[in-house]
């Protein structure tokens, strides 16, 4: 968040610092908001005359941007989404060829917290690297009936990204106000649920699976642990590279 148009020179090696962290995620800067004060309002028409000014501090590519007028309460602010997938992104240093401006031409910057500063060796090797495919899964509880079995509690998972993933546990978190914690796990879905999957489990791209177990018998299972009805319980559900994936229960 800016409260002005920052300076193009300061804000070029802020956006390439920001950029290049990102490692391909989009980016988004405000124009005209002030972390105290709220939205002070910025000159929208300003974007054509700044943006020059600071991709003219780049040497060869600039961030790919969008910029939006967003109007509030009297007032309007803009808000800039950069691109970073061409990262990295390289700034001229401005003391460079000056007296007293050192041997230093160009340079890679890099947001650390809340400063820029210049990238070392190993965020640059991470940056030329290619980004890794990150597994995604969604995860989801329900309730049936089943008439052999009686009342039922399930689990869904859906591989929702493009890389398999193996499950390796499910268990439920018991929480109290105080912030004490309990692992509970759930026996028969590590031996087999009634609909015959256990685990570990591979899904592919896309694939959805069902854990489903005997309501009644996991709830006496629960409360031999320590289950109270006045706590919060999460399901949890890991893979194979420690990923965890949650979602509210009530069993």
């Amino acid at each position: 968040m800016k409260a002005a148009w920052p300076d193009p020179q300061k804000a070029a090696r802020r956006i390439a610092g920001h950029a290049n962290a990102a490692r391909g995620a989009e980016i988004l800067w405000l124009i005209g908001v002030d972390e105290a004060r709220g939205v002070v309002g910025a000159q929208a028409n300003e974007m054509a005359t700044w943006f020059p000014q600071v991709e003219a501090n780049f040497d060869g590519l600039a961030p790919a941007h969008t910029d939006l007028i967003v109007p509030t309460t009297g007032q309007s602010l803009v808000a800039v989404l950069f691109e970073t997938e061409r990262a990295p992104f390289v700034v001229k240093n401005p003391a460079y060829g000056q007296t007293g401006g050192g041997p230093v031409e160009l340079e890679v910057p890099w947001r650390d917290g809340t400063r820029v500063r210049s990238a070392r060796r190993s965020e640059m090797v991470r940056l030329l690297s290619p980004l890794a495919e990150l597994p995604s899964l969604d995860v989801e509880t329900g309730f049936g009936v089943d008439p052999n079995v009686g009342p039922l509690f399930g689990v869904k998972a859906v591989n929702s990204g493009s890389v398999p993933i193996t499950i390796t546990e499910i268990y439920l978190l018991l929480g109290w106000e105080d912030g004490a914690e309990k692992r509970m796990y759930m026996p028969t879905l590590a031996t087999g649920a009634i609909n015959g999957v256990s685990l570990p489990c591979r899904l592919e791209p896309g694939d959805p699976r069902s854990f489903v177990q005997a309501r009644e018998p996991l709830r006496d299972d629960l409360r031999s642990q320590g289950y109270e009805r006045d706590a919060k319980l999460t399901l949890v559900v890991k893979d194979s590279l420690g990923n965890s994936y949650e979602t509210p229960a009530n069993p």
